[in-house]
């Protein structure tokens, strides 16, 4: 993470190798969230406290992470993902940061998730 007026950075995050789909970082500037888009050992989600780097959550994600979106205020992180062996089609999630759960989980038939966004 870079500060954008002086161009320093200003701090990153610990995650697992591999690539990384989708970033998002909340409006506020309090949460940031990354999903790791390939199979294997490892979280495939992960969400931080974007100002201290301290992790909040790895969110169990059955499918791929593929997209992200994080709520304005950081309470929610959504992302798009899947199919595959425990998903027939592409998923939706929604995910409680603050509850530490699934608030939804939606099937999205017969239509690739490139994109999310959270409304305010």
């Amino acid at each position: 993470v870079w500060d954008v007026p002086t161009g320093a950075e200003a701090g990153g995050f610990e995650f697992a190798p591999g690539w990384h789909f989708g970033w998002a970082l909340s409006a506020d500037g309090a949460v940031a969230a990354a999903g790791r888009g390939v199979s294997g050992p490892g979280d495939r989600l992960r969400v931080w406290d974007a100002r201290t780097g301290r992790p909040l959550a790895a969110p169990p994600a059955d499918a791929l992470p593929q997209c992200l979106a994080a709520s304005a205020d950081g309470s929610r992180v959504a992302w798009g993902g899947g199919p595959n062996r425990k998903t027939p089609g592409p998923t939706l999630t929604v995910w409680d940061v603050r509850g530490e759960r699934a608030a939804a989980v939606v099937p999205v038939p017969d239509r690739p998730l490139r994109a999310v966004a959270v409304s305010p």
